[in-house]
Parts: C-alpha cells; sequence; structure tokens
C-alpha cells in the first residue's frame, strides 16, 4: 500500500511538471482566420510582399498559376496589387482604396521597420531583381507612400531580411547565375552608404528563416533550415542552424533542427527562442526534383511518358506541408514540438508580427496551390 502511494505520487509530480512545461512552452494561442487576399491571385498568391507600417498589415504582389498547374502547362503571373489592412478586435478589415506596387514582384525578401515596410530584390516576368523599396503608410489621408532605396549589390529572389536597430540585413537568396552565401547591411540613416558586405555563410542557401537573438549580452543573427539547388537539378535541403554574430561579423554553426525545413516560416519569441512554422521537409519536393531530372535525360518516348505520369500523379496528389510547430532554443540548442497549426501549413510567405498577434497571410499550400486566407494567433506572454 505505501509503494502504490510512492507510485501515485510520482505520477501526479510527473504530470504536474509535464503540464508546466506545456504551459510554459504554448507561445501562440487561438489561430482564427482574421481576412483574405480577396483582391490578390485567383485564390490568393504565395511569396507576398508582407509586413506592418504605422499599425496596418501590408500585403502586395506575389504569384499564382491562375489557369492551370505548372506541371500542366500554367504560366506563373506575377501581381503589383497591395492590400492595406487594419485590425478590427481579430478581424481584419481591408482599406478600400486600390494600390500597386512599383512593379509586379513575388519571392522579394520583406521586413517591418519603424520607418516602414522594406522589401528587396524578388522575381518577375522580367527575371530577377535588385530594386529595394520602403512602403509607408500615412493613416489621415490613407495614401500608401513606396521610396526607392539603395539597389541590392546583386540581384536576389528566395532571400531572407531582418531589421536590426537602424539596419536591415538580407542574407543568402537565388541570383541569375546560382545560389548566394552572401550578407548584406543597409544602413537605413544612411542610405548614400549603400548595401555592406557581412560575413559570408558556411553554404549558399535560400528559403530559410531569419531571427534575431541576444545572449550573454551579444546580438545574433539566426539562420534556420532553407534549400540549395544544385547544377544537377537536385537541391540539398538544410537541418542546418548558423548564428551570425553581428558585433564580431562571424558565423558559427549551432545545433542542428531535427529534420530540413525549407520554405516555412518563423519569429523571435523573446531574445533567446525561435517559433518555426510547419515548412516543407523535402519528401515530395526531392522525388518531384529526381524525376524531372529522369525525364531530361530519358531518350526512349515510352520511358519518357510513363515518367511524366509518374511526375503529374505525384505533383496532384501533394499531401501539403509539415504542420508541426518548433520551438528552438538557441541558449541550448533544443529545438521541442509545441503544437501544430490547425489549417493547411502555408509555405512561401511571411510570419507577422504585429502588437500582440503573428500573422501568416496568403502562401502556398501544395505545390502550386494558394491560399487566399489570413491566419493569425494570439502571443502569450509567458
Amino acid at each position: 500500500m505505501k509503494r502504490s502511494f510512492i507510485s501515485l505520487s510520482i505520477i501526479i509530480i510527473l504530470f504536474m511538471n509535464c503540464s508546466e512545461t506545456e504551459e510554459k512552452l504554448s507561445l501562440v494561442s487561438g489561430w482564427k482566420k482574421a481576412g483574405a487576399l480577396t483582391t490578390l491571385g485567383k485564390s490568393g498568391v504565395a511569396a507576398p510582399v508582407a509586413g506592418i507600417a504605422n499599425n496596418v498589415l501590408i500585403v502586395g504582389g506575389g504569384a499564382d498559376f491562375p489557369d492551370a498547374l505548372p506541371w500542366l502547362g500554367g504560366k506563373k503571373k506575377y501581381y503589383d496589387r497591395v492590400c492595406i489592412y487594419e485590425a478590427n478586435g481579430d478581424s481584419l478589415v481591408q482599406t478600400g482604396k486600390a494600390f500597386a506596387l512599383h512593379h509586379p514582384v513575388a519571392y522579394a525578401a520583406s521586413c517591418s521597420t519603424t520607418a516602414g515596410l522594406i522589401y528587396a530584390g524578388g522575381e518577375s516576368e522580367a527575371g530577377i531583381s535588385k530594386r529595394v523599396f520602403r512602403l509607408s503608410w500615412h493613416a489621415d489621408s490613407k495614401e500608401l507612400l513606396s521610396e526607392r532605396l539603395p539597389d541590392l549589390p546583386v540581384a536576389l529572389t528566395n532571400a531572407g531580411m531582418v531589421a536590426y536597430r537602424d539596419q536591415v540585413i538580407i542574407c543568402g537568396g537565388e541570383t541569375d547565375t546560382g545560389m548566394s552565401a552572401k550578407c548584406f547591411s543597409l544602413d537605413t540613416d544612411d542610405m548614400e552608404g549603400g548595401w555592406k558586405e557581412l560575413a559570408t555563410l558556411p553554404q549558399a542557401v535560400s528559403h530559410m528563416v531569419l531571427a534575431l537573438q541576444s545572449l550573454n549580452d551579444r546580438d545574433y543573427l539566426y539562420l534556420l533550415g532553407g534549400r540549395c539547388k544544385k547544377e544537377t537539378g537536385i537541391s540539398d535541403l538544410y537541418r542546418d542552424v548558423y548564428a551570425l554574430d553581428l558585433a564580431a561579423n562571424t558565423c558559427e554553426k549551432k545545433t542542428s533542427l531535427p529534420y530540413p525545413v525549407t520554405a516555412g516560416t518563423g519569429f523571435a519569441a523573446d531574445e533567446e527562442q525561435i517559433v518555426l512554422f510547419g515548412g516543407d521537409t523535402g519528401e515530395t519536393f526531392h522525388r518531384s526534383e529526381l524525376l524531372s531530372v529522369a525525364i531530361k535525360a530519358e531518350k526512349d518516348p515510352a520511358g519518357l511518358a510513363k515518367l511524366n505520369e509518374e511526375r503529374i500523379e505525384l505533383l496532384n496528389t501533394h499531401p501539403g506541408f509539415s504542420n508541426k510547430i518548433l520551438l528552438y532554443n538557441t541558449r541550448t540548442g533544443l529545438c521541442t514540438e509545441i503544437g501544430l497549426l490547425p489549417f493547411e501549413t502555408p509555405v512561401t510567405t511571411t510570419a507577422v508580427v504585429w502588437n500582440d498577434k503573428v500573422v501568416l497571410p496568403g502562401g502556398e499550400i501544395k505545390a502550386g496551390v494558394r491560399t487566399p486566407d489570413i491566419w493569425s494567433a494570439r502571443l502569450l506572454d509567458k
């Protein structure tokens, strides 16, 4: 009887500790469909410019396949339209006025700053861009101002960007000739100084998550996951994590993620924790790339037809992307699963922190398939 009491006590203590741990790890709560990209694309877009300026959410540009899926001959279309959303409780209300970006663009790097939303690079039918713009919102006149900033040193698409103090920092991405391992910073108080090159990353990478962290009185830029397309047509998908020491301008490899993640979203929950939402873990993506390479090499018409059918079937039945929410602790290197997204996970979009919420606007939910939904969740103060 005494032994049973001790066992029961241990179970209760373990349950209490487990519940306390789960509570501490619950950093987002109450996902809601807050709005929709009703005027962007046919049914939403992937890779829009997104961020906050003067307490409104700006979502613009992006790309979709309005007529047919790409493996069925559909052509990608790029957009320049901009949507402005104001918060009304848990809902987002779009202003009725129409605005446009300087040019159609998707897959640009974007981030929110105190002076407006900055976006850089990206691509369109004209190719990869090096142009940089800042969007600012005038609340009284309900007008959107677009200001040209210094061009990037090289045209980039699918790069990552963050705001750090008076700077914006852009890392990685794809160029006209391959992949980039470069990082550049722009001092927004010294535009004439242009972009300055920072430490080179240990490997070229695109589609990563960037987040700022502060450990032991030093500031770091963390790069998590991503991918690198090779000349062979096959991509390396990364679970690697790197920290760029912003004072020493050095880059150090950290504890890896539990599995590869590319094209996901994330944000810094505090100075030593990063939240990652979903992403592509690469199983279907890798098989599709292998089939594409095999199709290019196949000479036999019957074999070519079979490979094409296999790839079309694979992409038509795409299962969607990971819905796991990961918490990466930059002090300990521990990465923990803390929940699941209760909707089809969007990739190639930006997680935007806005007051006490995180917002996920649009994105791609399956190969070639976009969503117009804007999801938001409340950030819990632990």
